[in-house]
């Protein structure tokens, strides 16, 4: 649904960079309405942009970006006080264009953050009512919310890389793992002490951290192939008693960085690099600010930049330099204050979209049935790196390459669903053919128009087949 959008506009305008970066700010008390600007990054300071989200809160995910191969770029932001408004814009010239605007779930209640999936078609947002909402934004002005799926107690998420599972965590000590290609939610006790714990899955969706809240800022390593297995428990070290605030994985090294919380003033807050290849801890604990109390942690997709967002006591931005090296250079670190407001809500920058156009391959099982209404199993298998959703046939074209001529046809209403595939899945259907008055000499060249959609490859499935 289309509802008219309620932001506020407002005349600076941010400077356009190759590599901008998002934050929503505002004021801390959530019932100042009009009071969280979304601002943008100019390369010195954070600049308050045109549009407004209206009411906000503190959000672990209130916004993310995507850049198209085209090179333009959009932000999903939502609103997660109040109503949950999802807004869609695009940024350009240093301004949002305003697109859509839906709402996920009912109004008065809280959205704990929007992820999107790797293709960037589907948002999934998280609410205090214990729904996950699949909102369809592969039209950007005419975003549409799917039906909720159940996750009682979830406060934290994360999508896998593929874009077929998401992780859920909460306050019950459980966690919550969604199969989006089924709808199907498995709960998962790991019988481990934690609050509202951060989960991350890794850059290859193998596994997943999963951050506890005790002394010693211990993760559990998931194996997202076995659950609930566990490859690893790992134990940092002390330096405050709030667990970890957030992880992020180096893009091509393997690096991962965990952004401990404080306990009170008394304990500064720490950054852990940790390997991944062995899951453990390495060489060095950096100590930053004391009065830090990290929200945040976002490596920019070229790994030249990490930036640690501030929240509660503490409202700045700190952006750190990485090495070639995956080192942060703590000694180097750029202090920012926020543009002109409070408390900040969270930040993204735009990521690539992987798995705009699916990849398909498709072949033909062994023939059964009569003359007249042969079956061919038509299998269908998804090539590319990301799960695809709402695949279908939509077209099976025969070309004669032998034999006496005839004309057979496909009794198939078109198009075929195959619904939703993960990648390197396969999904077969039988498409029936009549080849009443066909020699059994004859041979046909087999393509299928296998697609998503408008957007479909027509593929050859066999160059010489027999009836």
């Amino acid at each position: 649904m289309i509802r008219t959008l309620a932001i506020v506009f407002l005349t600076t305008a941010a400077a356009v960079l190759a590599q901008p970066v998002f934050v929503i700010e505002g004021n801390y008390n959530p019932y100042s309405a009009g009071k969280s600007p979304i601002s943008t990054w100019d390369g010195t300071a954070f600049t308050p942009a045109n549009v407004m989200v209206g009411q906000s809160m503190q959000a672990p995910r209130p916004l993310q970006s995507f850049r198209r191969a085209d090179g333009r770029i959009f932000v999903v932001a939502i609103q997660p006080f109040y109503n949950n408004n999802v807004f869609t814009f695009e940024y350009a010239g240093g301004q949002f264009l305003p697109m859509g605007q839906t709402r996920a779930g009912v109004s008065y209640t809280a959205a704990y953050g929007v992820v999107l999936s790797p293709d960037c078609t589907r948002a999934y947002v998280l609410t205090l009512t214990g729904h996950l909402w699949p909102i369809d934004i592969s039209d950007l002005f005419n975003p549409v919310v799917g039906n909720p799926i159940d996750v009682p107690g979830g406060q934290k998420f994360d999508i896998r890389p593929q874009g077929d599972r998401i992780l859920v965590t909460g306050y019950n000590a459980v966690v919550h793992d969604v199969d989006l290609l089924t709808g199907a939610v498995t709960t998962l006790n790991l019988n481990q002490p934690y609050y509202q714990p951060q989960i991350r899955y890794s850059p290859d969706g193998s596994f997943a951290y999963f951050a506890l809240e005790d002394a010693l800022h211990s993760f559990v390593v998931l194996n997202t192939a076995s659950y609930p297995a566990t490859l690893a428990k790992i134990e940092p070290g002390p330096g405050g008693s709030f667990g970890m605030a957030d992880v992020a994985f180096h893009p091509t090294l393997k690096r991962a960085y965990f952004m401990s919380w404080p306990s009170g003033n008394s304990v500064t807050p720490s950054l852990y690099v940790v390997d991944t290849n062995t899951h453990t801890a390495i060489g060095f604990t950096t100590v930053l600010p004391g009065n830090l109390a990290p929200y945040q942690l976002v490596m920019e997709p070229d790994a030249t930049r990490m930036w640690l967002v501030g929240s509660f006591n503490d409202t700045k931005f700190y952006r750190i330099p990485v090495d070639a090296a995956g080192v942060p250079q703590i000694a180097t670190l750029n202090v920012i204050v926020p543009a002109q407001t409070t408390a900040v809500f969270g930040m993204a920058v735009p990521q690539p979209v992987v798995g705009a156009t699916p990849s398909f391959l498709a072949s033909l099982g062994t023939r059964s049935g009569t003359q007249g209404a042969r079956q061919w199993p038509l299998r269908v298998r998804n090539a590319g790196p990301v799960a695809v959703f709402g695949a279908q046939v939509s077209q099976v074209v025969l070309t004669q390459t032998a034999g006496p001529a005839c004309s057979p046809s496909v009794v198939n209403p078109m198009p075929m669903a195959y619904g939703n595939i993960a990648p390197g899945a396969t999904v077969t259907s039988n498409i029936t053919i009549n080849f009443t008055g066909c020699a059994n000499t004859v041979r046909f060249k087999v393509q299928a128009a296998v697609g998503t959609g408008a957007n479909s490859q027509l593929l050859t499935v066999a160059n010489n087949q027999p009836m």
